[in-house]
């Protein structure tokens, strides 16, 4: 089970640091911070609901700074794994991949500008 208060605060530090993570970073964090081991490929449910949460409290989603680890020589570019597109605040993923970048850079951009408090509501 995943700790949503846990998650909201790494996230919140890569906001502030504006940090881009790879799921495997997450991972790493997310369990260096006290929660369970988490695959890279069990964040899509944690990441929608946060997204969730912070949609409703008026936050851009989070998980626009979580992404698929780059290539050797290539920087992070727009998440292909669910817990983003679609999810609330997000649209569908779109076709064009010029169009997800802008999407997603704007997204971003948005994270770090925000003001997160330090505890979200709904969380528990």
């Amino acid at each position: 089970m995943t700790d949503l208060a846990l998650l909201y605060g790494v996230l919140r530090e890569a906001a502030r640091k504006e940090g881009i993570l790879s799921y495997e970073d997450l991972s790493r964090l997310y369990h260096e911070a006290g929660g369970e081991w988490h695959d890279e490929g069990a964040w899509e449910v944690p990441l929608a609901t946060l997204n969730g949460k912070a949609r409703a409290a008026g936050l851009p989603p989070l998980s626009a700074l979580v992404t698929a680890k780059p290539r050797a020589e290539e920087n992070f570019g727009p998440p292909v794994a669910g817990g983003f597109w679609g999810t609330p605040g997000v649209p569908p993923r779109p076709a064009r991949v010029d169009d997800r970048l802008m999407i997603w850079m704007g997204f971003v951009n948005l994270a770090y500008r925000a003001v997160w408090p330090d505890e979200l509501p709904g969380l528990a």
